[in-house]
């Protein structure tokens, strides 16, 4: 099987040039990788930019948020599982490929204040 044929099957139709496109301009639109930006200014992307990728891979806009977020109750149960080997979001969302959807302007995101 193609890989192009199988990546489609495993993540919402999405391709691997879709993926691929879609993986770098989220990390740069978050600047996840912006050593200067402070921690909680990495990572938070709006509707408009998710929205303005979507389009410009051509993928539809459900499909994108799909494939890439979690809800806020996937990250309540991740932050659950905190123990002292290390921080929750070190074997949450980087190792799982999540984000966060915030359906609304609520940041909190994943703590029990949603």
């Amino acid at each position: 099987m193609p890989i192009d044929e199988w990546l489609r099957e495993e993540t919402n139709e999405l391709g691997l040039d879709q993926q691929s496109a879609l993986g770098l301009a989220l990390l740069a639109s978050a600047h996840a990788l912006d050593g200067e930006a402070q921690p909680n200014d990495r990572g938070v992307l709006s509707p408009e930019i998710v929205a303005d990728i979507a389009r410009r891979i051509g993928a539809p806009l459900d499909t994108v948020v799909e494939a890439v977020s979690a809800g806020r109750n996937w990250y309540r149960e991740q932050f659950g599982t905190y123990n002292d080997a290390g921080a929750a979001w070190d074997r949450g969302p980087s190792s799982s490929g999540h984000s966060c959807v915030c359906p609304t302007a609520d940041w909190r995101c994943g703590t029990s204040a949603a």
